[in-house]
């Protein structure tokens, strides 16, 4: 399976429960196809590296279309500044559409692909920050000799800052953060903080430059912060 070509559509509350699960949760679709739907409120994106843009199909003869609806959809995605395109069919009802919408809908879905800004595509071990020009990844090694993955705490993630943790998803191990200190240094910052005496390399990636930084943690050694003001000379 492809995680960046992975999308969602439904019909009538379907079509609804669609775009809300798009858009209200880090879901990572890579579009959404909605048909027939009524309006159901979002707050905002919860994705801050990527809105899946969105295929509605109405026909005119929809109460969904012809009454507040439709209208109201439109309003919204021009709120959330998501992308959409509008499929219209004369004379159609709520659950009726031409064999050419359905195949357009379809294709609509698989001619999008999750992406970010900046290249980073999130994954649960992967964490990308300011808008994607950020990827982070970290490998642990325990007492006895155990590896794996650093896992990303995706609930508690900013635009700058996250937490991996290593064992249990409640048991947070490390915080991380990319400052822009362009204004004060001409560098982008790293700083970062463990609450674990285990080995742990973390790696930091700056995509648009192409350069990396590594940090390291010796097994048996209480984490020391990291507080790199010249990480990357690589501003703007």
């Amino acid at each position: 399976m492809d995680p960046q070509r992975i999308s969602i559509g439904g019909h009538s509350s379907g079509g609804s429960f669609a775009y809300v699960l798009a858009y209200g949760t880090v879901s990572r679709f890579a579009g959404v196809f909605s048909l027939s739907a009524p309006f159901r409120p979002v707050i905002d994106v919860a994705d801050l590296d990527y809105a899946a843009p969105i295929h509605l199909y109405y026909g005119t003869e929809d109460p969904n279309f012809f009454g507040a609806s439709y209208a109201a959809i439109v309003d919204q995605l021009d709120r959330l500044g998501v992308e959409f395109e509008a499929d219209i069919q004369s004379g159609f009802g709520h659950s009726e559409w031409p064999d050419s919408s359905f195949i357009g809908g379809f294709e609509f879905l698989l001619s999008k692909r999750y992406t970010t800004p900046g290249g980073c595509v999130p994954s649960e071990t992967r964490l990308c920050l300011r808008d994607g020009r950020f990827a982070v990844e970290a490998t642990w090694r325990d007492f006895k000799d155990n590896t794996g993955p650093a896992r990303v705490s995706a609930d508690t993630r900013t635009s700058e800052s996250g937490i991996l943790w290593f064992f249990q998803a409640r048991n947070w191990e490390m915080t991380l953060k990319v400052i822009n200190g362009c204004t004060l240094n001409d560098r982008y910052w790293v700083f970062a903080s463990g609450s674990t005496t285990v080995e742990w390399s973390l790696t930091v990636s700056d995509l648009l430059a192409g350069e990396s930084r590594t940090y390291t943690n010796p097994l048996g050694t209480a984490s020391a912060a990291v507080t790199d003001t010249s990480a990357f000379a690589t501003c703007p």
